[in-house]
């Protein structure tokens, strides 16, 4: 729907035309500032799914959705941006059944959305993302965007045993004993995003909740705290007995204590860090050698500086390998044996460096499918390269990406 230009007028949509579609599982549809949906949408009674993510939203009262069957068990309401959106406590009373909340980019504030959670009290959900909720261009004196999170804000959310969690970008600066990391139900949490919030955790205070916190999320799979400087405290709480498969630890200030931690590196198997020099990886992956680590990504990680200083032990430890993502470096070349200790990379990406060939070293690489060259310095593709890629694609298939380089057609490379 075209955007309206009267923020205050209220929409009718037409409810008997939808009325009708008495056996919809799934309902897409644009949300106007000031919704009335009608008694229509109640003969819905299938509903399971609805999704609002072309949004104009700047109310959300309890009388919003009471017209949708209790059915709906996933409700996305994205990207509301045009305008703080008012909300009123008993808005998801209409679902008591729901599984999976995603309000991810709606500008509500997120003590406020947390509050909206009081009917689920010790239930169980699959996932509630509330990712950037807040915003800085939302901050006022009633609701700063520096939010320091306590107990009474996390009286609701506490309670429900929720499978992934995502709390990114949302201003966090600090929390109360007892609020961030106590759950009643620490056991269900799988996946949990902190990213880009404000957290800044130098001194030991919270350092005997965070073990406890740790020590119950059994099944804890990843945890994503990219952007912020909580990795010190953090890191010193996992313990090597968790299943744990994902780290991501980019952008964030590094403390001269951290070398000192014991982190396993036995199970993990993805490493993330973007934004930060190489040296942070290197050194961690030298510290376990015998890792299992299958992907690894080193975005903007000032490689070319490692790779002078370390030559082909750059990738000593990446035996396990099978995926490495070193893109947006500023690197012109590979020594000659460099990635003969990666026997089992199969996906490798360059893009945004500053390659001017190919690399012939890659001839080495048997188990190569995908091959991401795109938007660096190419002006042809070697015979060695093209007959690796002939050989791979006709064993397991391959993919090559060359886009955006600076082909040319000359007498020399014709063929």
């Amino acid at each position: 729907m075209p955007q309206p230009g009267n923020y205050d007028k209220e929409f009718d949509y037409p409810d008997h035309a939808f009325g009708v579609l008495r056996e919809l599982t799934f309902l897409g549809i644009d949300m106007m500032p000031v919704p009335n949906f009608g008694s229509g949408f109640s003969q819905m009674t299938n509903l399971r799914e609805l999704h609002f993510e072309s949004c104009y939203l700047v109310r959300l009262s309890n009388e919003t959705f009471q017209t949708f069957s209790s059915s709906v068990e996933e409700l996305w309401l994205r990207n509301c941006q045009l305008h703080f959106v008012t909300t009123e406590v008993g808005a998801l009373c209409p679902f008591p059944n729901l599984r999976s909340l995603n309000f991810f980019g709606t500008f509500m504030y997120l003590t406020r959305v947390l509050q909206l959670l009081h009917p689920y009290n010790n239930a169980s959900l699959t996932t509630i993302n509330l990712g950037q909720v807040s915003d800085l261009s939302i901050d006022s004196d009633e609701f700063p965007y520096a939010l320091t999170i306590t107990s009474v804000i996390m009286k609701y959310l506490k309670t429900i045993c929720i499978e992934n969690l995502d709390l990114s970008q949302n201003g966090i600066v600090d929390y109360r004993r007892g609020s961030l990391f106590s759950f009643d139900h620490p056991e269900c949490l799988q996946h949990i995003s902190l990213k880009g919030n404000g957290l800044f955790l130098p001194h030991i205070k919270h350092q005997k909740e965070l073990n406890s916190f740790f020590a119950k999320t059994l099944r804890l799979k990843s945890l994503d705290y990219s952007y912020i400087v909580v990795i010190f405290i953090i890191e010193n709480s996992l313990n090597s007995n968790l299943n744990f498969t994902s780290s991501n630890g980019s952008y964030f200030i590094l403390p001269k204590s951290l070398e000192k931690l014991d982190i396993s590196f036995t199970i993990l198997e993805t490493y993330i860090s973007a934004g930060t020099r190489y040296i942070l990886a290197w050194n961690e992956l030298r510290r376990f050698p015998k890792n299992n680590i299958k992907t690894i990504v080193l975005k903007n990680a000032a490689l070319n500086d490692g790779i002078d200083k370390q030559g082909n032990n750059l990738c000593a430890h990446m035996q396990s390998v099978e995926t490495l993502d070193i893109s947006e470096n500023n690197i012109w070349y590979f020594p000659d044996d460099i990635f003969k200790s990666m026997p089992n990379l199969s996906n490798l990406y360059l893009t945004d460096t500053l390659l001017q060939s190919i690399p012939k070293q890659l001839n080495t690489l048997t188990k190569i499918k995908l091959l991401d060259v795109r938007n660096n310095l190419l002006t042809s593709v070697s015979s060695t390269i093209r007959n690796l890629a002939d050989r791979m694609h006709e064993i397991h298939g391959m993919a090559l990406y060359l886009y955006d380089n600076a082909f040319e057609c000359t007498c020399d490379n014709v063929d």
